[in-house]
């Protein structure tokens, strides 16, 4: 990938407060995830990212291609991913969004992620007229069986809340 994207990579690492350590830890798993979470996601937000090829794995959406990028990164250290963090100056909007998705616990961002990745693979499709809340939530149960129906309802109304997705409730 290149720089522009590695510096993008990196913004996000340094701004989600995830430590090179962390990422190359065998015991960081939670961090992995939580940085594919939210590369695939703010793809939506940030053209330079969707280069980036996600398929759905057991954590939800994954790119091979990021985790090279990051545990290169991480090889590099934290000094090196906050100077190249610093390069990119994201819109305010992308600024604001990550803010948000840091909040938010790892289960919920790969909830979040699958649901997404769901509704993308349906856009355009002749399902898509018929893309209502509780179809994306029962879709989202059948990839995800541990998830609790309320867990997955709350991820799918945190993505439309933070404009990454339109979904109508029931009879609308």
């Amino acid at each position: 990938m290149p720089g522009r994207t590695r510096s993008i990579v990196a913004w996000i690492i340094h701004t989600a407060g995830i430590r090179a350590a962390e990422l190359r830890s065998e015991k960081g798993l939670e961090a992995r995830v939580r940085v594919q979470k939210l590369v695939f996601l703010l793809r939506r937000f940030i053209p330079g990212l969707r280069g980036y090829r996600f398929s759905l794995y057991i954590y939800g959406p994954y790119s091979p291609d990021l985790a090279r990028v990051y545990y290169e990164l991480a090889e590099l250290g934290d000094d090196y991913i906050a100077e190249l963090a610093s390069t990119y100056d994201p819109p305010r909007r992308v600024r604001d969004i990550l803010r948000e998705l840091v909040m938010l616990d790892t289960e919920t961002l790969e909830l979040m992620a699958t649901a997404y990745d769901i509704y993308s693979a349906h856009k355009g499709s002749r399902l898509w007229e018929h893309m209502r809340r509780e179809f994306l939530v029962r879709r989202v149960l059948l990839v995800k069986p541990w998830a609790p129906k309320r867990a997955v309802e709350r991820a799918i109304d945190e993505l439309a809340r933070l404009g990454f997705i339109e979904v109508t409730l029931q009879g609308e």
